[in-house]
């Protein structure tokens, strides 16, 4: 993995998100958008201060095919690892979330919308972290 570029500017989900996000950090974005390679994992670096308590964090991730949801699958769910301090997740305090997301060789070579969760205890909506971002993915 090469390092992190910039922030990248991000979307907030049309449900909104309960945190105030800082910043997002996303490796090989030019700030508005990212490209990704099929096959490689890439890091994302999300800062946050959450406005309610919670016991766990579980990320999520989709893409948008013509308008269509998909999952993303190699979204590391438990975001408790990846976060910094780690759960409990306390309100009002500074939180950053770091994760390996990995680009399936399967993914068809298109630009598409990214969105990504990050959900507490009861997976409450609006959830804790939501943003979208561009994402152009390109072949091997």
């Amino acid at each position: 993995m090469a390092c992190l570029s910039g922030v990248v500017l991000v979307n907030d989900c049309d449900d909104g998100q309960s945190a105030v996000v800082h910043q997002v950090r996303f490796q090989d974005c030019d700030g508005v958008s990212c490209y990704v390679t099929r096959g490689n994992s890439y890091m994302i670096e999300v800062d946050f201060t959450p406005s309610r308590d919670s016991q766990t964090l579980t990320a999520r991730g989709n893409t948008y095919w013509f308008g269509t949801p998909s999952p993303l699958p190699n979204v590391p769910e438990d975001a408790c690892a990846a976060t910094t301090p780690t759960c409990a997740i306390r309100a009002g305090v500074k939180h950053t979330y770091a994760a390996a997301l990995a680009i399936s060789p399967e993914y068809p070579l298109l630009t598409t919308t990214m969105q990504y969760e990050l959900l507490d205890d009861g997976h409450n909506y609006p959830p804790p972290v939501c943003f979208q971002l561009d994402v152009k993915i390109l072949p091997q």
